[in-house]
């Protein structure tokens, strides 16, 4: 099979992260996309992270239409920081038969070579990076030139739209009691008003 990976904290899932997987299933015709996400993130604040099993049943919630969406509670299970590496090598050790795409956006793929072992990274999974407004930037092909200097990787750009929506602006306009309307899933905003959560 191939099986594209979407970590992150998800605080909250939003129509951004859907558009990601479900551009990235289409264009390489994965066969499904597995939202991975964390306990504590190796490269932010742990603080802000709303508890565990309230981010589980947000992705749930959105994902429960999806029939090529899965939910993986793997790395929310451990107690400890999750790195990609790690969870890479555990994919393919359970399943060697299947390929796997790790899918992640143009942000976080400028500074991939600065996780840990991003060798392991590369050998484990293709790299799908989120090129938004179908821009092939000078930066991205610059950065994708240096890496393969360093190392063996397999890189593909997948084109989405770019529809500015972020975990933290939902967060902030809760806060400040703004709409969050066409921000995610009606089930999703229906749940974060019946637990009162982010406000």
């Amino acid at each position: 099979m191939k099986i594209g990976v979407l970590g992150g904290s998800f605080n909250p899932i939003h129509f951004g992260h859907l558009l990601m997987a479900e551009s990235a299933y289409e264009q390489m015709e994965l066969d499904k996309v597995i939202f991975m996400p964390l306990k504590y993130p190796p490269h932010k604040n742990k603080e802000g992270i709303l508890c565990d099993q309230h981010r589980l049943n947000m992705i749930e919630l959105a994902i429960q239409d999806n029939p090529h969406f899965e939910l993986s509670k793997y790395e929310i299970k451990k107690d400890s920081v999750s790195y990609t590496a790690e969870t890479l090598s555990y994919l393919t050790s359970k399943n060697p038969n299947d390929k796997f795409f790790f899918i992640l956006g143009a942000d976080s793929y400028m500074m991939i070579d600065k996780w840990r072992q991003p060798q392991t990274i590369f050998k484990q999974a293709n790299i799908l990076v989120i090129n938004r407004d179908n821009n092939s930037s000078n930066e991205l092909d610059i950065k994708t030139i240096d890496l393969k200097k360093d190392y063996n990787l397999n890189v593909t750009y997948i084109n989405m739209p770019n529809i500015g929506i972020s975990s933290t602006v939902i967060r902030e306009r809760l806060k400040d009691n703004l709409s969050i309307k066409y921000y995610m899933p009606n089930s999703v905003i229906h749940y974060i008003t019946k637990h009162k959560i982010y406000c």
